[in-house]
């Protein structure tokens, strides 16, 4: 490993990539073709990781040109989680609407949510990052399954097996 990379930087960009790539090809400065997916993204859980992993995947969205991938929906209890991940979400879009060989039209304001299984409900979303604190993974991973989206968890699902069954 490079001594200018650290363990923590390496784990937390390839979790994010991981995060990022659900479903999408690899190739790097591919034109996006019409036929292309677009894969719809929910996050749940906005503090720290959240955010973090938001950041990884609009930085990490840039290098899957074959498929556009779009941040549609939010959700976490805390208000102040919520708007600033709006924030971010509009700055980004501010400078990458404004990039021309993103041939993008402008992305819509994601949808706002403290309930997550308003977004799971929600056949407008494909897959969702989870990024809430351990005691809710499982119950939310599940959820998640259940309404058919890909699913990206932190780790660890759970405190232990029964928790996760």
């Amino acid at each position: 490993m490079s001594e200018g990379l650290s363990r923590r930087h390496f784990l937390l960009q390839s979790a994010g990539l991981a995060g990022a790539s659900l479903g999408l090809g690899t190739q790097r400065g591919a034109a996006r073709s019409a036929g292309a997916p677009e894969i719809r993204v929910g996050l749940i859980g906005l503090g720290d990781r959240g955010r973090r992993l938001l950041g990884t995947l609009l930085r990490a969205a840039r290098h899957f040109d074959e498929a556009e991938v779009r941040v549609v929906s939010l959700a976490d209890l805390q208000p102040g989680h919520l708007r600033r991940c709006l924030r971010i979400l509009e700055e980004h879009s501010a400078t990458s609407n404004g990039d021309a060989r993103a041939g993008r039209p402008a992305q819509a304001r994601p949808v706002a949510l403290r309930d997550y299984r308003a977004m799971l409900a929600d056949d407008g979303v494909d897959a969702v990052l989870i990024a809430t604190p351990v005691d809710q993974h499982a119950r939310q991973a599940i959820d998640s399954l259940a309404a058919g989206k890909h699913v990206y968890c932190e780790k660890p699902l759970a405190h232990n097996i029964e928790e996760s069954a």
